[in-house]
């Protein structure tokens, strides 16, 4: 678990270089680059001073110039690991917990609550995994940290409604890889789910009947809020993700509402 004892951290000589002109380590997984704004302050905060580091690590406000991004404090998270410097681990993680709950607290609140608290230590335990783990799955969170964050919660949001379906197929069948690397590119801008957990239950004997091609696709639609299509040419989107155009995939959803009609209607009776 994370350390309170901020002091204890501060007074430990921490590995940091004082030279301002070191540049953070290049990523290495997938081409992934760092924006220049963390880059640049990354390289500010290498010539710091452990105490005055660990106060620019606390500033959240994202208006303010002094503002250290969460792609800033999952690289020093990542050093201090592999520096072997468990305390400056444990606080940099705590500040990036402290950031992280309040989008995890929204994300899972169609659930109840003893399994909110759970889902959303299952999330952080999953975050820190990514950042210690040895090799470099941890680079896209030093990328974009907010999607790295969404795409571990959609990944627990899923098991849980798996667990609550008690299916023997799943109706939100894998969409990424085995490693998980589509989903921090897929979800790089997931807003909250247009059906709760409950309504996506109410809904289960539908999509049974559904193809497994439609289910994926009504999934991704309803479930995940993936855009049909965007401008933004980084963005996956279900017609990008498909290889088809935006039209084929609006006759999908239309087609697999047609399939589902007589059981939302059954419901309303």
């Amino acid at each position: 678990m994370i350390s309170d004892d901020r002091g204890q951290a501060e007074a430990d000589p921490e590995n940091i270089e004082r030279d301002a002109k070191v540049l953070p380590e290049p990523l290495t997984r997938r081409g992934y680059k760092r924006r220049r704004p963390v880059e640049q302050r990354i390289t500010e905060a290498l010539s710091l001073e452990a105490a005055a580091f660990l106060e620019l690590a606390a500033r959240r406000d994202e208006a303010a110039p002094d503002y250290f991004p969460p792609e800033a404090l999952a690289y020093f998270v990542r050093r201090a690991n592999r520096a072997g410097n468990k305390r400056l681990v444990n606080t940099l993680m705590r500040e990036l917990y402290i950031r992280c709950r309040p989008f995890l607290h929204n994300r899972v609140r169609s659930f109840s609550g003893e399994t909110r608290k759970e889902m959303v230590q299952e999330i952080l335990t999953r975050i820190a995994a990514g950042l210690l783990d040895a090799g470099d799955k941890g680079d896209f969170a030093e990328v974009s940290f907010w999607s790295y964050l969404k795409a571990r919660a959609i990944d627990v949001c899923r098991d849980r409604i798996d667990e609550l379906e008690n299916a023997e197929e799943s109706l939100d069948a894998p969409i990424f890889d085995e490693e998980g690397e589509e989903a921090e590119s897929a979800l790089a801008a997931v807003p909250d789910y247009a059906l709760t957990p409950e309504q996506m239950l109410l809904l289960k004997a539908g999509l049974a009947h559904l193809t497994p091609h439609l289910r994926q696709v009504f999934i991704m639609a309803h479930a995940l809020e993936m855009k049909i299509e965007s401008k933004d040419p980084d963005e996956m989107t279900i017609s990008r993700h498909f290889g088809v155009t935006e039209k084929t995939v609006r006759n999908w959803l239309k087609e697999a509402e047609r399939l589902l009609a007589p059981f939302r209607e059954d419901r309303n009776d």
